[in-house]
């Protein structure tokens, strides 16, 4: 029974790591497409 338990831990553990790098991909490209947006260097904003 504390195996088992112990192995669930684990996964769940290993799951967390996961959706924690997917969030944090996630934040740094938002962070790059807000950056993208305010950069006055941009193709578009240059007359």
């Amino acid at each position: 029974m504390a195996d088992d338990n112990e192995a669930r831990v684990r996964v769940l553990e290993e799951e967390l790591v996961l959706v924690k790098n997917q969030i944090q991909q996630s934040l740094l490209d938002i962070r790059e497409h807000l950056l993208d947006l305010t950069n006055p260097f941009r193709p578009e904003n240059n007359t």
